[in-house]
């Protein structure tokens, strides 16, 4: 076999055996609050041009993110179109709830130096190297960077309810003898992209999905048992948890505390959402001997954040329906203080002038024969009044024309 084949063959078993040692992990899908709450309550967001001279690429960036922003399958953001101006104000006249703004800017940097080569400079008649030959070549490393300086204000009074400031770098090196495999460009797109990313994250709750290593120690289980426990890993490496959790269940009940099933049912528990019985498990499994291995201690950081999330979701929700509860009683107590106020005018207005005139004067409309005080009840004072004689006036509304003759209209122009 030759050099090159036994080269291959080896690169070969690398990539079995680093497969073959690859954790068997479960997908656990999360539902994770908006680092900042208060800015996750402003709904219809207009993105305002971003300064510096980075701002044209995280502007567009920016609202292809929050145009793609989901939470629980659903739309989280509005995208309302930028304003005349980068100000509350004009977001409120945009109709939008909030205004994103802000800065960008990008920095390059360019290192030259040298790397070492070695090649065969003569082979014998078997092909094998006899003499190698050294030298350098010219490299270069160019690093791109980032600065993004978010801001959201709330339209309603201006106040900037999330504030931040983000970086993002990336290197590309290349030789004389090898080519560049990317562009500032890319580069640039890629950090400012990453950024825009976590500004989403910062101002809207989320879905993500987080990695549970499931333990793959069956010591301390009689043979069968042992084998049954294996025989749940290879099902959850095929990604088939139902049947690898219902297996470590039939486990624990055979041989209740041993820890890495604990541990293992604690994960069940987790991808199914009952995060309070995965965090049990992970401290049982944590006190019968598992305290200081790293994925019992990762298992229960996780879950632990996974519970705060959850109880944090529920207050935000819970916080909405009582303020739209609370929105909707004032609503209807001001339609009943509005009804009562109109009710107890029409009376008085049934009382003084019957209740053919009431009802022309609450419509705003004025009638033939009506006298100067219903009329201004009726429509309030005139623009202009025009006397024509000592008994004859002329009212100016507008356009609208109302005639006088002995104080009561004889005639409306419109």
């Amino acid at each position: 076999m030759t050099q090159k084949r036994i080269a291959f063959a080896s690169g070969v078993v690398l990539v079995l055996i680093a497969a073959a040692c690859a954790p068997t992990q479960v997908a656990i899908n999360a539902r994770l609050p908006a680092n900042f709450p208060e800015a996750a309550e402003l709904r219809r967001i207009s993105v305002a041009p971003f300064e510096g001279n980075g701002g044209a690429d995280f502007t567009g960036a920016m609202r292809a993110e929050i145009v793609a922003a989901t939470f629980d399958g659903q739309r989280h953001f509005t995208l309302v179109e930028s304003p005349s101006s980068p100000s509350a104000a004009a977001a409120r006249q945009a109709n939008a709830q909030g205004i994103l703004t802000g800065s960008v800017f990008i920095d390059r940097s360019r290192n030259n130096y040298r790397e070492g080569r070695r090649e065969c400079a003569a082979r014998n008649a078997d092909n094998q190297c006899v003499r190698w030959r050294e030298y350098e070549v010219n490299c270069t490393a160019e690093t791109v960077s980032a600065l993004v300086s978010p801001n959201l204000l709330r339209a309603s009074d201006g106040a900037s309810v999330y504030a931040s400031q983000k970086r993002g770098e990336r290197t590309s090196r290349w030789c004389t003898d090898r080519q560049r495999n990317t562009t500032d460009e890319a580069m640039i797109a890629a950090i400012l992209a990453n950024i825009a990313t976590e500004v989403r994250r910062d101002i809207a709750p989320y879905n993500s999905v987080l990695n549970a290593t499931v333990s793959e120690t069956s010591d301390g289980l009689p043979r069968a048992l042992a084998t049954q426990f294996d025989l749940a890993v290879d099902a959850a490496k095929a990604s088939n948890v139902a049947t690898a959790c219902e297996t470590w269940r039939s486990v624990d009940a055979a041989q209740p505390n041993h820890t890495w099933t604990v541990y293992n049912l604690g994960i069940c528990a987790e991808a199914q959402g009952d995060y309070i019985n995965a965090q049990a498990l992970y401290q049982r499994a944590s006190q019968l001997g598992g305290a200081s291995n790293r994925q019992v201690v990762a298992s229960i950081q996780r879950v632990g954040r996974l519970l705060g999330a959850e109880q944090q979701l529920a207050a935000e929700d819970s916080a909405r329906r009582l303020e739209r509860e609370a929105e909707t009683r004032r609503v209807e107590q001001d339609a009943q203080r509005s009804r009562a106020a109109q009710n107890a005018r029409r009376n008085d207005l049934v009382s003084r002038y019957g209740a053919t005139t009431a009802d022309a004067i609450l419509a705003g409309q004025v009638t033939a024969g009506m006298t100067p005080q219903q009329v201004i009840e009726s429509r309030g004072q005139p623009n202009r009044r025009e006397d024509l004689t000592p008994t004859e006036q002329i009212w100016h509304y507008g356009s609208e024309r109302v005639m006088f003759s002995d104080g009561r209209v004889t005639f409306v122009r419109r």
